[in-house]
């Protein structure tokens, strides 16, 4: 998928995202809120992203 987000944003969604799958218990107080994760994920549907063969 491509996009032009931000890469710190990223980085965090990201890191949340593995923390909590490893039950890290400071994954709980992430470094983003609810807000901004939704504002991603509906940025991240309206780019309509193809995967590549």
């Amino acid at each position: 998928m491509i996009g032009d987000l931000d890469n710190q944003t990223d980085y965090h969604i990201t890191h949340h995202i593995v923390r909590v799958n490893k039950k890290h218990e400071d994954a709980l107080a992430p470094a983003f809120t609810t807000v901004l994760l939704m504002c991603y994920i509906v940025f991240a549907k309206s780019l309509k992203p193809k995967l590549r063969s």
